[in-house]
């Protein structure tokens, strides 16, 4: 099973997430940071879901890696192993980096800031994040230090809860497991009548996802044809199931309609991607598209600072009046800097940083030569 075109699109939805928090950085001025036909757009505002596609990709994956080959505790030490040496060197950068980014801004640089944070505050967000426990409410209920890593957090707990299912069950037990997570999962959400859960039941979120995304692969193992121009519909699909989802904003009915179609709808077209090879996919192993799939992780925990710091230093600190050009050429620079800088975190945060990670964890936690071998490297989204 080729993955390469899933990367790909897991790259274009990273920049729909940077959009869609670009548009949410600045309360009560979004119009002065947004060009006039992205503002408010329903295909922007409701970009929050491709995390959930994230989520399903990440459960494909690891069950693509780790079905028939995670069935006891070494191996169960050496999978959370990897997980935590994948996800944690960026994770670690960019919630270092942003908490300095804070603490200047706060101390000696309030005119940047509407919502002054005491140092304390701070330091509870930034335990919150490295600890992967900010889509949770055991430390506090904020987005933690870099707010999109609360789906790294997520990611973290659904990996963690896969591994332990997949040692303490087998063959159907471990199907029943796992759909039985979905169900209590989904009944949490329908009994609190929320679903697009971040900083406190993020998680939960997540172990929909991420568990949907295990019977995907085990429904492409299957034999039958998907016709290629089932990739068109996918879109198509997609426009009028976010423009409806907008429509229900800011009302429960919003969170009921994506908790109802949301998951599905990624896991059935995740499904039907790994059985075409239509004009979509041709598209989607492009080399430009491969490369924006390969940084997407730096893209998504990158960004936050860019979003917040870029326009607020071009029009403060350079004494800008924006305009409806002024507005694109700054969407532009953002865009542009979050990818050369996220190709230069992904060579030397992910890719070093992670080859570093894991001699130091080899040392100290060393894996048995039998259970050491992957597939596929997952790479996080994230969320």
């Amino acid at each position: 099973m080729r993955l390469t075109k899933l990367d790909g699109l897991r790259g274009i939805f990273s920049l729909m997430v940077v959009i869609h928090h670009y548009e949410r950085a600045f309360p009560g001025n979004e119009t002065l940071y947004l060009p006039p036909l992205m503002h408010d757009n329903f295909l922007i505002t409701q970009s929050k879901c491709f995390v959930d596609f994230f989520f399903v990709l990440s459960g494909l994956v690891i069950a693509m890696n780790y079905d028939t080959r995670l069935n006891t505790m070494a191996q169960l030490k050496s999978f959370s192993k990897k997980r935590f040496v994948r996800l944690y060197p960026l994770l670690f950068y960019t919630c270092i980096v942003y908490f300095a980014f804070e603490l200047v801004r706060n101390i000696f640089l309030p005119q940047f800031t509407s919502t002054p944070t005491s140092v304390q505050k701070l330091l509870i967000m930034t335990a919150d994040t490295l600890l992967f426990t900010n889509s949770t409410r055991l430390v506090g209920t904020s987005l933690g230090m870099n707010g999109p890593s609360w789906s790294i957090s997520s990611e973290m707990i659904a990996y963690l809860t896969f591994g332990v299912i997949s040692v303490l069950f087998a063959g159907r037990q471990k199907k029943f497991a796992l759909s039985l997570v979905i169900f209590l999962a989904f009944l949490f959400c329908l009994y609190n009548r929320r679903y697009f859960y971040n900083s406190t039941y993020g998680f939960v979120r997540a172990l929909i996802c991420f568990n949907l995304g295990y019977f995907v692969f085990r429904l492409s193992l299957l034999k039958f044809r998907v016709p290629d121009f089932i990739e068109y519909l996918i879109p198509l699909i997609l426009i009028p199931l976010f423009f409806k989802l907008e429509s229900y904003f800011p009302t429960y009915r919003e969170d009921m309609l994506g908790l109802f179609t949301i998951p599905l709808f990624f896991s059935l077209s995740i499904l039907a991607l790994t059985k075409t090879n239509g004009s979509l996919s041709r598209f989607l192993e492009t080399g430009p598209v491969q490369f924006l799939g390969r940084i997407s992780y730096s893209v998504y925990l990158n960004h936050a600072i860019l979003i917040v710091l870029i326009p607020r230093i071009a029009l403060k600190g350079f004494h800008m009046q924006p305009d409806n050009w002024k507005n694109i050429a700054l969407l532009l620079l953002v865009i542009a800097t979050t990818l050369v800088y996220s190709a230069i975190t992904y060579e030397l945060i992910e890719k070093r940083g992670g080859k570093w990670l894991s001699g130091v964890m080899e040392r100290f936690f060393p894996t048995r030569p039998e259970i050491s071998g992957e597939i596929l490297s997952p790479v996080s989204p994230r969320h």
